[in-house]
């Protein structure tokens, strides 16, 4: 049965800091009863970038993801967890982990000792159980999404109550990329043709053959088809943030390792009665893929498969409140009416200047 949306529209970007207590929408509240950046947990956000044989590619990343960071007001982390790369990249970052050092902290997680190529669901997994950041952000060591758009996932977090924010490069809302879905060579039309895309109005851009096209789409259908997750309409963007619970339980009993993580891991959030909001993100293809895309598609047909039939005949455990497939509905419905109401109390505070007890018109940036 395809689930509903349960995305809400987020506040203003960097509004985005979260509460254990109750927040109010009262704009009177003076400024002395908001807490202060010094009340954050120590880390506010991890970054679990997961890489295999990366030297070339994470540098870009790493600049721009630690100059956001150097520049916001809270307190982060990146975590680099490498698969068992034989090139370069544990000096890559070993170079970013001296250059930032005292501002960022940039740890690498070392293969050694562990089995290789264990594959990216596993690596990521490790990441989130490494990270101390009460939001947690898996992010590709390609780049190929903007780094400022975390604002805008932790924006949606904040706004709706949700567990995990997926990036997304298809909106809902915008014709092109529409077009782009269902008439997916249009993607690659020359300069001047294809849609540009920017941070200022999230419209994709990526432009992919007719081959990459296609098999992306037939992955998204078998993913409604056979998972049922039909309100996510991508899965595979490699840009999500998760709360700190809800990486515990994506991630905590993860069973798929390699190829379908991404699709079990908001299934798992879902199951646990937390909502999943879906937020349009500036991204671009970056070149130098190490997947054979036919390859790849092919094992995660696979993998929904194995998953669907391990979860449905009990064999694989749903977390909390779930406990058979079919559940998923029931916890569906339980996550509408509770993040509706949660979303309607933040987005007033949001529209009066104070998101969970941080005052953000007064909040100024730091290292």
């Amino acid at each position: 049965m395809p689930f509903r949306s349960t995305t809400f529209p987020p506040p203003a970007i960097g509004a985005a800091v979260e509460s254990d207590g109750d927040t109010d929408g009262d704009s009177s509240s003076s400024s002395s009863s908001l807490c202060s950046l010094s009340d954050l947990p120590a880390v506010y956000l991890s970054v679990i970038i997961p890489v295999y044989n990366e030297q070339h590619r994470l540098p870009a990343m790493l600049d721009e993801a630690l100059a956001h960071l150097a520049a916001t007001p809270y307190t982060s982390e990146v975590l680099v967890v490498d698969d068992g790369s034989t090139d370069g990249t544990a000096d890559v970052v070993a170079a970013y982990t001296a250059r930032y050092a005292g501002v960022v902290p940039v740890v690498f997680l070392s293969s050694a000792g562990r089995r290789r190529n264990t594959g990216k669901g596993a690596t990521i997994r490790r990441g989130m159980s490494a990270a101390a950041g009460r939001l947690r952000l898996m992010a590709d060591a390609d780049g190929a999404t903007a780094f400022e758009q975390v604002d805008a996932l932790a924006a949606a977090l904040a706004a709706s109550g949700a567990g995990v924010a997926v990036g997304s490069r298809r909106s809902p809302a915008d014709a092109v990329s529409r077009f782009a879905l269902w008439w997916p060579w249009a993607a690659c039309a020359p300069a001047g043709l294809a849609p540009v895309y920017t941070p200022e109005t999230a419209v994709p851009s990526a432009r992919r053959c007719l081959l990459r096209s296609l098999l992306s789409a037939a992955f998204r259908v078998a993913v409604v088809l056979i998972a049922g997750l039909a309100d996510v309409r991508d899965t595979q963007c490699g840009f999500k943030l998760f709360t700190a619970d809800a990486s515990a339980v994506a991630f905590g009993g993860l069973h798929l390792p390699r190829w379908a993580t991404d699709v079990e891991a908001l299934l798992r959030v879902r199951a646990a009665g937390k909502a999943i909001a879906e937020v349009p993100v500036a991204w671009r293809e970056v070149p130098g893929s190490k997947i054979h895309l036919a390859k790849a598609v092919v094992f995660m047909l696979l993998d929904l498969l194995v998953m669907r039939f391990a979860y449905g005949a009990g064999l694989w455990a749903w977390p909390d409140k779930a406990t058979r497939w079919d559940d998923l509905v029931d916890a569906e419905a339980e996550v509408d009416a509770a993040a509706s109401d949660e979303g309607a109390a933040l987005g007033a505070a949001c529209a009066s200047g104070c998101v969970d007890g941080l005052d953000v018109t007064t909040a100024g940036a730091g290292g």
